[in-house]
């Protein structure tokens, strides 16, 4: 009787340690100590996009003479104009709508970058219209996560219609600052302030009165931008 007693006890506990055995087989393997988090966002690599917004000039857009050199008695030289600055514009305001193409460079927090952007306008000057703005500057900016916050400056050329001298080109320069946040892996919306100043020179003539015209411009506008990813974003882990 014990004999049976024994071998029906090692029975039932060779039977429970198999169903123990096959019920840990199923069961969820745990989690790493390592889990990984979402990467951080990246902003290297080329982009391209476009921007619609509003440009206006600035009151103290206007023109004035450089130092010059009239005409002389004899074979002299008479007195030259001096600088100044003539009469301002007033105010006026165009929509503006262009595109941008650039490159970022990510180190760290920072992301450095250079980009170009066209666009067409129609706003008024003091003599004349502006009917198209380009850019070539450099940019340097703070990454927080997906959102980007960035200076720039640089280059900026003004095509315009003269009222006195037709077809004309300023040459100047731009600085401005700019937000952007990234709200998928590969597109950016953003909003940018820039102040634009361009200049150039003109001649009276004969009497060799030369001087020169300046436009001041401010320049809001909203962008959207696609990001060619070229590097992996750094990986986060959390332990």
């Amino acid at each position: 009787m014990r004999k049976l007693t024994f071998a029906l006890t090692a029975a039932i506990a060779l039977i429970s340690a198999q169903a123990l055995a096959a019920d840990l087989g199923r069961m969820p393997v745990k989690a790493s100590p390592l889990d990984m988090v979402a990467p951080a966002a990246n902003w290297n690599g080329f982009y391209i996009g476009g921007h619609i917004g509003g440009v206006w000039n600035n009151d103290d857009d206007g023109f004035g003479p450089r130092n010059g050199t009239g005409p002389g008695p004899g074979n002299g030289t008479g007195p030259g104009l001096g600088n100044g600055t003539g009469p301002g514009g007033g105010n006026s305001g165009s929509l503006i709508g262009g595109g941008q193409i650039g490159f970022n460079w990510q180190a760290g927090g920072l992301v450095f970058g250079v980009e170009g952007t066209g666009a067409a306008t129609d706003v008024d000057t003091f003599n004349g219209r502006i009917n198209s703005i380009f850019t070539a500057t450099g940019r340097i900016g703070a990454a927080f996560g997906r959102t980007l916050l960035y200076v720039k400056g640089g280059y900026a050329g003004l095509s315009h219609r003269d009222n006195i001298f037709g077809d004309d080109w300023q040459n100047g320069w731009t600085v401005g600052v700019g937000l952007e946040y990234m709200f998928a892996p590969s597109w950016t919306l953003g909003l940018e302030y820039s102040f634009i100043r361009g200049e150039d020179d003109f001649s009276c003539g004969v009497f060799v009165c030369t001087g020169f015209a300046r436009t001041e411009l401010h320049q809001v506008v909203a962008r959207v931008n696609y990001l060619f990813n070229w590097a992996a974003p750094p990986v986060r882990a959390s332990y």
